[in-house]
């Protein structure tokens, strides 16, 4: 029952009072306790914050997958000629009651002073860490000194390496009226804060004098490869930029407006600038960080469609300026196998000595053209003749034809074929014939009737393709020839024909019991035989039909 001025709660464990010793059990005075029938009386407020206590600490801990993140990136810059220096402030929000590590800024310059007032600030692997056990807002401070070579011009940079931050800024103060400043090799306004990415990353930060940037014109010497392949024309160009004035610090060309996967690489290079020129094509606009610098080497990498079947197409280098001398310029033509390059200029070759080393190390045959010129160069490619190999031959060709008195007669041809993968095996029976019978394996097959009135059977791959496999085909038909003679006469017999090579050829001739043979003619060899048969045989057949002319006579009584 709860009253007014408290609760009764009796308590088993946690809470003892001694009895007054007057009262006290002499066995459990000195151990209170053990004294269960010990009360205390408190407030219901007090009860219900110890219950509650109690409830959030079992609770188990709601937090997300992801120990801290920077919600707010501030960097002053403070380029005083007399001392220069910076200040980073940062405010880092941390998720539940581990210990983590925070990673937040990387720099490499001289700190002078770092703040936070309820976390440690450590570095981990080159990266400075906020390392705490707590949830909620820290707040750091890092102040640091700036090499006072950055405001000399002479191209050194300033590298702050930034974690993801929800925003971020970065202020200029005190830049000396004479001085422009670059961010990432660009031109900036330091009169306004200037927006931080959010996905963080490296800033670099240079000072260079505040006079116009003077305008470069570039040489150059040029070494391109071409590589045609089944899906695209890959072009890679090696150029060296040279110049006696200006600033070194920009050059522009441009490119076909079908270039695609362009890849730009060089020391000091920023990322290209890539957009559509007045005349439609492609416009790049390379920039470096470092000015002054009069010698350039750049690779530049891209891929063409290719043309339509019988189409040229054009070889062009990217001009940034005008070539030392026509010879400097360099392409390399590295065909497909089994095609060839036409092109009015130019000339085949296969000694890749005379070639530089970065190409020789990229070229998969020892065949390519060469080409020295300035200007585009038109040229074609030509399929080369490909002889293939035989995928199937038969091995062994067996016929069984047997006549009777009317001229009926019935042959039965087998055949073992030899073969690498599928393939579509074609064959035509004597004018007349009848298929009676076709089976592959021994199963059952219908061969088609091509418009030619050839039979096709299409023979599967193999499970082992591109090993010799081996099937055996058997074709029975029927057809009529001319009616025995009485006394004597002449058959004219043929087989079916095919295109596929045959090995061996054996023809097993019947003819009825009461007739002979006396002579043959035809483009087989008559072999051994017996008294109910005649044998031809024949080697080496391609594209050839086997025929006889039989003569004959009736046996004498």
């Amino acid at each position: 029952m709860i009253k007014r001025f408290g609760l009764l709660v009796s308590m088993a464990a946690s809470l003892l009072v001694l009895s007054p010793p007057g009262f006290a059990d002499e066995a459990n005075a000195g151990d209170p306790g053990k004294n269960f029938a010990a009360q205390v009386t408190i407030p219901y407020q007090e009860f219900k914050r110890l219950l509650d206590a109690a409830t959030v600490a079992n609770k188990p801990e709601d937090t997300p997958d992801l120990p801290g993140a920077v919600t707010r990136t501030l960097i002053k810059l403070s380029l005083d000629p007399a001392h220069p220096s910076g200040q980073a402030e940062f405010d880092i929000n941390t998720f539940g009651r581990k210990w983590v590590f925070v990673p937040f800024a990387g720099l490499d310059l001289p700190i002078t002073n770092v703040a936070c007032e309820n976390a440690a600030i450590v570095p981990r692997d080159g990266i400075l860490c906020l390392l705490t056990n707590r949830a909620g807002l820290s707040k750091v401070i890092l102040d640091f000194d700036i090499p006072t070579s950055l405001l000399a011009g002479g191209g050194e940079t300033v590298s702050i390496r930034l974690a993801a931050a929800a925003s971020g800024q970065l202020e200029f103060s005190n830049v000396p009226a004479s001085k422009r400043i670059l961010l990432g090799g660009k031109v900036v306004d330091t009169s306004r804060p200037l927006p931080l990415l959010l996905k963080g990353g490296e800033i670099k930060i240079a000072c260079v004098g505040d006079n116009p940037e003077s305008p470069t014109v570039w040489s150059q010497i040029s070494q391109t490869l071409v590589r045609p392949t089944s899906e695209a024309i890959g072009i890679e160009c090696h150029i060296h930029l040279s110049s006696h004035s200006g600033s070194g610090l920009s050059a522009d060309t441009e490119l076909p407006v079908t270039a695609s996967k362009l890849e730009f690489e060089g020391p000091d290079l920023q990322p290209a600038q890539i957009s559509m020129s007045g005349s439609g094509r492609r416009k790049v606009s390379l920039t470096w960080e470092t000015a002054g610098v009069l010698d350039r080497n750049i690779i530049i990498r891209y891929q063409l469609p290719n043309p339509e079947p019988g189409r040229s197409w054009e070889i062009e280098h990217p001009r940034f300026g005008e070539e030392l001398s026509p010879q400097t310029s360099l392409t390399v033509i590295a065909p497909l196998p089994g095609n060839a390059i036409q092109s009015d200029q130019g000339q085949a070759g296969s000694d890749v000595t005379q070639l530089p080393y970065w190409i020789q190390s990229k070229l998969v045959t020892p065949d390519f053209y060469i080409i020295r010129s300035a200007d585009p160069v038109a040229v074609s490619t030509r399929l080369l003749p490909v002889l293939k190999p035989d995928n199937a031959r038969i091995s062994v060709a067996s016929y069984q034809t047997s006549l009777v008195l009317d001229g009926s007669l019935k042959c039965e041809a087998g055949f073992k074929i030899e073969y690498r993968s599928a393939f579509s095996w074609r064959f035509r029976l004597p004018d007349g014939s009848a298929l009676l019978d076709c089976q592959v394996n021994s199963n059952p097959a219908s061969p088609v009737v091509m418009t030619d009135g050839e039979l096709e059977l299409s023979i599967p791959a193999p499970p082992n393709a591109g090993n010799v496999n081996s099937l055996q085909i058997l074709i029975t038909y029927t057809a009529r020839s001319s009616k025995f003679e009485p006394v004597e006469g002449k058959l004219t017999l043929s087989l079916p024909s095919t295109q596929l090579f045959i090995e061996q050829l054996e023809w097993r001739l019947y003819l009825p019991d009461n007739y002979e043979a006396t002579a043959f003619e035809g483009n087989v060899e008559p072999g051994s035989g017996d008294d109910t048969s005649i044998v031809f045989k024949k080697r080496l057949v391609r594209a050839e039909t086997p025929n006889l002319d039989v003569y004959y006579r009736r046996k004498e009584r």
